[in-house]
């Protein structure tokens, strides 16, 4: 009896010392994105959803958080810090912020998806090859 006493206590006492617990982590890495030139900046939305590259050829890219590109437009030159904000969900406008350290300059872009419709066979009116068209999302119950 003395030694299962003895044996519980030794068990207690180490149970009960302070120390850290590792826990298992599991990483997920898809291969790296290459634009195949040097970048200035890069940072990501707030949501993750996003995340931007200022190259060095003064173009700011879009990409989704899985590698897809959306978009690109020219900037500034003498841009070459980067920073966003904007919470689509919260109703937040999606802003780029660029910063120039030499000049002093700031530029805000706001950008917004522009969704494409495919229109074939669907009623309308007017020229069939307008350049632009304006859809009207109804319920006629």
């Amino acid at each position: 009896m003395r030694y299962i006493n003895l044996f519980i206590l030794v068990i207690s006492c180490i149970l009960a010392l302070p120390g850290s617990t590792l826990a298992a982590m599991d990483f997920s890495q898809p291969p790296p994105l290459n634009l195949k030139q040097p970048l200035k900046a890069m940072t990501s939305s707030f949501d993750g959803g996003h995340f931007f590259v200022l190259g060095q050829d003064s173009t700011l890219y879009i990409y989704t958080a899985d590698g897809q590109k959306e978009g690109q437009t020219k900037v500034d030159p003498s841009m070459d810090m980067l920073s966003a904000s904007g919470f689509k969900r919260g109703n937040i406008p999606e802003s780029i912020f660029l910063a120039s350290s030499t000049t002093g300059a700031i530029q805000t872009i706001t950008y917004s998806k522009i969704a494409a419709f495919d229109l074939t066979g669907s009623p309308f009116i007017g020229n069939p090859d307008a350049k632009v068209a304006v859809v009207i999302f109804s319920d006629f119950q």
